[in-house]
């Protein structure tokens, strides 16, 4: 499916139109530095092409990523001049723009899209050149090109420019072609154009006469329902017959996708150079662009041709596939933080048209999609803005792109010539930010071949080994009556835990609860809608990367139900001020009575009406009473209480009673007193 982001075409101008153009050939390039040639508008004034809409790409791709393959139509349309007729035959362009097999030119435009799109891609046509033939346009090539203004080559004023030469050529074929084949997507818009001029391309003819080839748009030309706005223009020919290839095809085909320039307009500096299609690389392959490099990484992902590997965890030694043959980017930032700032990660090889590459390796992007454009270079030391949209971390630190030293060498992939196996904060290039703030990523290479390399990618974790278990430390084998359970385990390095919690007979397959976003070394849990019984549970770590094994696991016993049956006993007689009480255990409704009852209380009543607690929390069955007085009669009953906390509940029948004979003093309990003496004694 096609897709194309209108920015209020309908009242977009002529004079507020935007085009890009192919970069100058090298030596053209040298001819013009150097004062043989006049520089051209767009060069004396990098803002030109910006201000007149240029080459400037789309905010949003044309193309929407599709998991099947699409065939898009698109339509050739071949212009001459009445000065200069078109020499190639039509067909030829069938083959160099629409063919299955590649040819003298190097791939076609439809090899080199449908391989970058990794096969999701496919430019075909209803009207191909040969079916419509050249066109003649009424005047001649300086009408469209030096009438327009002095070295504006085909981008000047309108109508003689390349937007009145469209214009008529939209015209002229308008008869035997239904446009409405070309809007892909149905939006009411043909998706884009490629008209191929007569003659030589200006960029590296240098003749003000030849037309610059570039992208830009028309005011809307309404035909068969459908919006004519936007177009490409491309030479017939280099030098002579049969000589043309397909990097200034791929190039300007790429601005009606929406890319932009990775150049710098100002050309003071290379941009991406010949490692991108949309900077000089149009032009490897000897030179003139039979083997044009392979769209970079920011450029694939941003077509939606690539959807990249965010770096969220350590990856040791992850396979980065050659991207000719793989659809294989990583992204890095500092714990896997989506943001503008970033950087993408490749492999490059020599294969397909990536011949021309001086080297292969990985190639790392410094990415900022807040900047607008490839046009303000930056070194360290400079102010943090501006700088490029796209650039590339050159292994050998000496940003020879930037510098205009050159446009690429051996030595800007990793670890290239230079031998540089690390990308970080402290390595060189850095790692930082353009703020010089650390981001802690980190790339580890090994020795590239021809199907990819391996990298250790970590986005500023550092955690390539899995934390320890935690111990568990309550519950640990006991029992509960807590409702709000509380669970607790030693601290371990961490960047969370993970909590579950089971009956006994379960395996954590499918555990009752669970919790993997624990952040502290204890947990509580509110248990009230469970049953009492037995539970398991137990605790791992991760590290932001890593998941730790499990701790051992360790069971308790929720239990919520008090004990019942112990009964105390005395003598019901005595002549002596003391005499001994004992008590039965009673029994638990856990499993195993005699071991969940825990302790026991025995609560006396001296005739005051209020039960005191004579023992409390014992853990044996009989006790001596001291201290009788004479005259009182003692009445006493037991409760037990469980491990799990749960006491017996009175049923406020005393259980036992004692008589007091001893002809000594009677008593009266006195609450606190602890030495008999019946006062307050604490």
């Amino acid at each position: 499916m096609l897709r194309r982001i209108l920015f209020g075409l309908l009242a977009f101008s002529i004079l507020f139109s935007i085009s890009m153009a192919m970069p100058p050939h090298p030596e053209l390039l040298q001819k013009i530095q150097t004062g043989q040639i006049p520089k051209p508008i767009f060069m004396s004034n990098p803002g030109y092409r910006a201000e007149r809409g240029i080459d400037q790409g789309l905010a949003r791709p044309l193309l929407e990523t599709r998991a099947e393959l699409v065939n898009a139509n698109f339509l050739v349309i071949l212009v001459g001049f009445s000065d200069r007729a078109g020499v190639m035959p039509p067909v030829y362009f069938d083959s160099l723009v629409f063919g299955v097999n590649p040819g003298p030119w190097g791939p076609t435009l439809r090899n080199f899209y449908n391989r970058a799109s990794y096969g999701n891609f496919t430019i075909v046509s209803v009207n191909y050149p040969s079916t419509t033939g050249w066109r003649t346009a009424p005047n001649n090539r300086y009408y469209y090109t030096a009438r327009g203004g002095d070295s504006t080559y085909g981008m000047g004023l309108y109508p003689f420019n390349s937007q009145g030469l469209c214009e008529w050529a939209v015209a002229s074929v308008d008869p035997v072609v239904n446009f409405a084949n070309y809007d892909n997507n149905g939006d009411g818009q043909v998706d884009g154009i490629i008209l191929v001029h007569a003659g030589r391309g200006a960029e590296i003819s240098g003749d003000t006469l030849d037309i610059w080839s570039h992208e830009w748009n028309i005011t809307p030309q309404l035909r068969d329902g459908v919006n004519i706005s936007y177009y490409c223009i491309v030479p017939e020919m280099w030098n002579s017959i049969y000589d043309m290839t397909i990097g200034v095809y791929c190039h300007e085909f790429g601005h009606i996708l929406g890319l932009p320039d990775l150049y710098d307009y100002g050309y003071d500096s290379y941009g991406l150079g010949s490692w991108s299609l949309m900077a000089f690389g149009s032009w490897n392959g000897n030179g003139w662009g039979k083997s044009p490099a392979f769209l970079d990484a920011w450029s694939r992902v941003f077509l939606g041709f690539v959807t990249p590997t965010n770096v969220t965890c350590t990856m040791s030694w992850a396979l980065v596939p050659s991207v000719e043959d793989s659809a294989k980017v990583f992204r890095l930032w500092t714990m896997g933080a989506i943001g503008p700032e970033y950087f993408l990660v490749e492999c490059r090889s020599n294969i397909y048209s990536d011949t021309a590459l001086a080297g292969h390796g990985l190639t790392i992007y410094h990415i900022d999609e807040n900047q607008p454009d490839n046009n303000s270079q930056w070194w360290p030391g400079m102010p943090p803005t501006p700088h490029y949209r796209v650039a590339l971390e050159q292994a050998d630190n000496f940003f020879n792109l930037e510098h205009l030293i050159n446009d690429m060498d051996a030595s800007d992939t990793y670890p290239g010539i230079a031998n540089n196996w690390y990308f970080n904060d402290y390595n060189q290039p850095t790692a930082r930010d353009y703020n010089g703030a650390p981001t802690n990523i980190g790339v580890q290479f090994q020795s590239p071949s021809p199907l990819g390399a391996l990298a250790w990618l970590d986005p500023g974790t550092w955690a390539p080994f899995p934390p320890y278990p935690p111990t568990l430390i309550m519950p640990d084998g006991g029992a509960s009556n807590q409702v709000l359970q509380h669970f607790e385990w030693t601290f371990v390095d961490h960047y969370y835990y993970h909590f579950q919690l089971d009956s006994t007979g379960g395996n954590f397959s499918h555990p009752i609860f669970e919790d993997s976003m624990v952040a502290v070394e204890y947990y509580d849990y509110l248990m009230s809608g469970y049953p009492d019984g037995y539970y398991l549970w137990r605790v791992n770590a991760r590290s932001y990367c890593e998941l730790g094994n499990w701790s051992d696991a360790e069971n308790f016993y929720l239990d919520r139900r008090p004990p019942v049956g112990s009964v105390a006993s005395s003598p019901s007689q005595t002549d002596s001020a003391y005499f001994v009480v004992t008590w039965t255990t009673g029994h638990d409704v856990a499993p195993s009575p005699e071991w969940w009852v825990a302790s026991w209380s025995v609560y006396c009543d001296s005739g005051g009406g209020s039960p005191w607690a004579w023992q409390t929390d014992v853990y044996n069955l009989q006790a001596t009473f001291t201290g009788a007085h004479d005259g009182k009669t003692y009445r006493f009953y037991a409760l037990a209480r469980d491990q799990a906390g749960n006491q017996e509940v009175w049923n406020g029948i005393y259980e036992t009673s004692t008589h007091v004979g001893t002809g000594g003093p009677a008593c009266t309990y006195v609450v606190g007193d602890a030495n008999n003496s019946n006062t307050f004694t604490g």
